[in-house]
């Protein structure tokens, strides 16, 4: 079974921004609500660094 070789730093970076629906009225009024059960886009920066690994001497 192959293995992902690599592990995440640990200065993982996280960026959140909430999905809004936004409605107009014609009045001037306007209405907003969350897009969705998980309404927050969520984004990682992550690093990855190579595993030394002893079986393949990589």
């Amino acid at each position: 079974m192959e293995r992902f070789p690599f592990t995440p730093d640990y200065g993982a970076q996280q960026q959140a921004q909430p999905c809004i629906l936004k409605a107009q009225f014609g009045d001037g009024y306007s209405q907003r609500a969350e897009d969705g059960l998980r309404a927050t886009l969520q984004r990682w920066a992550l690093q990855f660094n190579p595993q030394w690994s002893p079986k393949t001497g990589q």
